[in-house]
This record gives structure tokens, sequence and C-alpha cells, in this order.
């Protein structure tokens, strides 16, 4: 089973996401960027790392970049409202889905960076 490590600072889209995901993957809620970097050192694998580009306290990118130093093999698919000219992260293999977005959309996202459940 492939895991994913979910951050996004609003508790109802992080539940939100979990539950379009959940029974495909292995899912881990998390509700910011500190909570979900202290989660990612405990986690024997991280496939995915989905989360809100801007959180107070650590935004997207830096989170991306801290978990993919526990995690080197770790995709990365940001969350934004912002523009789609902005470059989120320094990786090309990283994904970028825009909002607003419906489960479909989050599936088709998740299933092309780290393959089918």
């Amino acid at each position: 089973m492939k895991y994913i490590l979910i951050a996004d600072d609003s508790v109802s889209l992080a539940h939100a996401l979990a539950a379009c995901l959940t029974g495909a993957y292995a899912v881990t809620v998390t509700h910011g960027g500190p909570e979900a970097l202290a989660e990612a050192t405990s986690l024997p694998v991280c496939d995915l790392l989905v989360t809100d580009y801007l959180m107070p306290g650590m935004d997207g990118a830096e989170l991306a970049l801290r978990v993919r130093a526990l995690h080197p093999r770790a995709k990365v698919l940001l969350l934004t409202g912002l523009g789609e000219e902005l470059e989120l992260t320094d990786d090309p293999s990283d994904a970028r889905l825009n909002k607003p977005f419906g489960p479909a959309e989050l599936r088709a996202a998740v299933s092309q960076l780290i393959g089918p459940p």
C-alpha cells in the first residue's frame, strides 16, 4: 500500500482530502507544517505529501523540502489558490492542484504522481 501524508491548516479540508483517498491509500492527516513534519519523522515511508501551499508557521514548499530530507523519494502535490505562474518548489516532479477542485481531480492527480492504488 502507498502512504500519503496530508498537511492542511484547515481541519475540515484536511479530513475531506483524506476521505477522498482513504481505502485506496494509507493516509495520515495533519493540520499544518510543524505537525506534518513531526509525523513524517515517525513514518516508515511517505510516498506522497499533499499539502496546502499557504499555511501559518511553515508553507508547503518549505514542508516539502523538509519531508524530502526524511523521505527522498516522496512526491509532492501542492494545493493552491494562487496563480499558475507561481513556481512553488524547485523539483519538476512536484505537481500543483489549483483550488477549487473536486474529488475526481484529486484522485487523478494522486494517481498520476504515485500510481493507482
